[in-house]
């Protein structure tokens, strides 16, 4: 058995499985977000459609997601907000 000491390196062993009983591991230095690993948008792009709701149009979806990745526009909170707002298609 391997064992890691703690130092000032940090690490991290990232895995997936798959459907089909597939696992795939990935050791990392350093976790996604550390300063030295940093996230770029399309990281944030990817997490963001992940953690989404299915029953959220895509054209709405959208209009989130470029609020969000532009929020700096909002001269107030309260304008940026009502972009927020979610209202879920209705199932026939």
């Amino acid at each position: 058995m391997e064992r890691f000491l703690y130092d000032s390196i940090g690490y991290t062993l990232g895995s997936m499985n798959t459907k089909d009983v597939n696992i795939f591991e990935k050791y990392l230095e350093y976790p996604k977000g550390d300063p030295r690993e940093q996230v770029n948008i399309e990281d944030l792009k990817i997490k963001f459609n992940s953690l989404i709701d299915n029953n959220i149009e895509i054209n709405r979806l959208k209009e989130i997601e470029n609020a969000i990745f532009s929020c700096e526009k909002y001269n107030y909170v309260n304008n940026f907000v009502k972009k927020l707002i979610i209202l879920k298609k209705n199932k026939k």
